[in-house]
């Protein structure tokens, strides 16, 4: 199996397939990861809702749309603790929203229609909040710029399309999954590097 590598958060596009941002809603005012809306045990917005915001890229990253989707992270506990960074994926075909960062908890990567999401940093079990699920990396509204997401083999490049796959080994920095130039059937192409990946 291919060793596993890294790549600079701020070098990935992610593919929104999570639906269409509420066009009534913005940042929200304690920002995208505040303590009145992320990591709560009771919701504060609907479960599934997308926010879209604009990247200045003016400290780090790509100038552009970001979208970000409000979920719950599973109830069992994973083999690694959420982390920032981290790849999240369905835990359920009937309940798409709640995610996972463990490949014992995920459904099969061909029901998932290339639905993913990266979180944004510590939350507990069962909780909700937002995750970074679309467009350039969201620098103007947390430190991403020493975050990385795990890739499978190392052949990314710039402009070259992946999908998810989980990594050969799983670690506490990027749970079960990451990103794979290699598309394969039924597993959906969920975003674009800028960048090569870099050895762990």
């Amino acid at each position: 199996m291919a060793a596993d590598q890294k790549l600079l958060s701020t070098y990935a596009v992610l593919y929104n397939r999570w639906g269409s941002p509420d066009s009534q809603l913005g940042l929200p005012k304690d920002g995208i990861v505040g303590a009145e809306h992320w990591n709560v045990a009771t919701p504060k917005y609907p479960v599934g809702t997308v926010i879209q915001l604009y990247n200045t890229g003016a400290t780090a990253g790509q100038a552009g749309y970001c979208q970000f989707v409000y979920i719950r992270v599973n109830t069992t506990a994973p083999t690694h603790a959420w982390a920032k960074g981290q790849i999240l994926t369905p835990a359920s075909a009937t309940a798409m929203y709640t995610l996972t960062n463990d490949s014992d908890d995920d459904i099969a990567a061909s029901t998932q229609g290339g639905k993913f999401a990266v979180c944004l940093g510590s939350m507990t079990d069962g909780y909700y909040g937002f995750a970074w699920c679309g467009g350039v990396c969201p620098t103007d509204f947390l430190t991403m710029t020493s975050t990385y997401l795990g890739v499978l083999a190392g052949d990314m490049a710039i402009g070259i399309p992946f999908a998810l796959a989980a990594l050969a080994s799983s670690a506490a920095a990027y749970g079960s999954f990451g990103l794979s130039a290699t598309l394969t059937a039924g597993n959906a192409v969920c975003g674009m590097a800028l960048t090569a990946d870099e050895a762990l």
